[in-house]
């Protein structure tokens, strides 16, 4: 999910984990904003870090 949809699924009252890879103050800005929100650090490619 992208960073323009996070916010309109948030509204609707959906909770979401924020991952990125690589633009982790991105990732946890975004978190923070929207309601029920966690960040997570991992590249889900590699599956230890996925899990």
């Amino acid at each position: 999910m992208g960073a323009a949809v996070a916010p309109r699924l948030a509204a609707e009252g959906l909770k979401a984990v924020v991952n990125s890879a690589y633009s982790v103050e991105a990732g946890r800005r975004l978190a923070a904003s929207l309601p029920h929100a966690v960040y997570v650090q991992a590249d889900v490619s590699d599956e230890q870090q996925a899990r």
